[in-house]
């Protein structure tokens, strides 16, 4: 996964760096907002990190433009502002999810797991008839082979 990382403070920018490659994630760095802005018009990152508190423009403000920019692309907050308003107003900005400082590494990793298992997971759809509800189920399919996985013939 390509991520990329906002954060101004360097020490902790180079730790998040160090496990996030750790963990196989392709990392990029950008310590202020206009950074952050100029670097993701040149590279298609899956993920962004992203700090509060961030000299030039604000995250708030970054993910904001980040928003307008892309819609698919996943924000992630991680910042000491940990009171109610701060989370509330980081969220409805655009962020999917909101982390606060002091952090477990651990979580943060499975946080960032978090959208790429919602969007591997098959969904599930109902479809409305007069005659009813019925569940339907997306099921993998490779095309150049027209059988179920399991191998029993779909046709």
């Amino acid at each position: 996964m390509k991520i990329l990382v906002v954060e101004d403070e360097k020490g902790t920018a180079q730790v998040l760096r160090r496990g996030l490659q750790e963990d196989n994630h392709a990392v990029s760095l950008a310590h202020d907002g206009p950074s952050a802005l100029s670097l993701a018009q040149d590279t298609q990152f899956d993920l962004v990190l992203l700090d509060v508190m961030l000299p030039g423009i604000n995250g708030i403000q970054v993910a904001r433009r980040f928003r307008e920019l892309r819609q698919d692309i996943t924000i992630l907050m991680l910042t000491a502002r940990d009171y109610v308003p701060d989370i509330v107003k980081g969220l409805d900005s655009g962020a999917d999810d909101y982390v606060t400082k002091p952090f477990s590494f651990a979580v943060l990793l499975a946080r960032i797991r978090a959208p790429e298992r919602r969007v591997a997971e098959p969904r599930t759809h109902t479809l409305r008839s007069g005659a009813g509800d019925h569940r339907a189920a997306r099921l993998p399919w490779d095309s150049r082979n027209p059988s179920h996985p399991g191998g029993t013939s779909l046709a």
